[in-house]
């Protein structure tokens, strides 16, 4: 039997044909380990046996690749059921998504422009705060420079009153520095407020790429675009359109 025979082999009497094929594959991959065996024994190679290594190689690659389009009819079933379940519940999720974003920017918008105005009305209250202890000083000063008894007490007693308003504005504007909230008709859902969210933005690309110059990741995209542009390049009689790119030279070595 050829190690690279694809057909299942008569008298597998396996009920399921995918353990029967991986019954086949792996006494065919025996086999190729056991030439493997006799192939590590030899050293130097003349050209009758380089052809031999050549059909050997050829065979295991076909081998290998046989392997694969077996592996893949064996799991295709299981990925489409998958794929049927993902598309069955999948189809559910899109509703809810498509009826939460017609909500969500409703609320959003409202607990913004409630946002807006708590940012307004604690900016009054600090104004007010300010007006008032302006007031209260200037009233210690009329209290300092009093005459008499009677103004004395008069301008002190401003003074604290002045003093009294500042500090209640003073405790209003920071009640309404927090965030806007809103809560639960039913108490079944949890209070929501408005977050801060920081997305990345590039704003000049070479001075990104030079903070992350180390980063090996980068390096790796940059090789792998490098790398499918060189595969994209056309074949001009015979000969590959080795692309210029800035930045990257061409390693080029013998392979087999």
């Amino acid at each position: 039997m050829s190690i690279t025979e694809t057909t299942p082999r008569a008298g597998d009497n396996s009920g399921d044909p995918h353990a029967a094929a991986y019954a086949d594959f792996e006494a065919r991959v025996r086999a190729l380990m056991e030439a493997g065996d006799v192939w590590e024994k030899r050293d130097d190679f003349d050209d009758v046996t380089a052809a031999k290594a050549n059909d050997f190689l050829a065979g295991a690659s076909k081998l290998a690749s046989a392997a694969d389009k077996a592996r893949k009819a064996e799991k295709e079933p299981h990925l489409q059921a998958g794929r049927d379940v993902d598309a069955k519940w999948g189809k559910l999720a899109d509703r809810i998504a498509k009826i939460v974003a017609i909500v969500k920017p409703k609320l959003a918008e409202h607990m913004l422009k409630k946002e807006a105005e708590r940012r307004a009305a604690a900016e009054e209250e600090r104004r007010r705060a300010e007006e008032a202890k302006r007031a209260a000083d200037a009233a210690r000063m009329d209290a300092a420079r009093a005459e008499t008894a009677s103004a004395r007490v008069e301008a002190e007693e401003r003074a604290e009153e002045h003093a009294r308003i500042a500090d209640s504005a003073a405790d209003r504007a920071e009640g309404l520095s927090g965030k806007a909230r809103v809560q639960s008709a039913t108490g079944l859902a949890n209070t929501r407020a408005l977050r801060t969210v920081r997305r990345p933005e590039i704003a000049s690309l070479p001075q990104a790429l030079a903070h992350y110059r180390d980063r090996g990741e980068i390096r790796d995209a940059i090789l792998t675009i490098a790398a499918a542009e060189l595969r994209h390049a056309p074949t001009l009689d015979g000969v590959k359109q080795v692309p210029s790119i800035p930045g990257i030279r061409w390693v080029e070595t013998q392979e087999l």
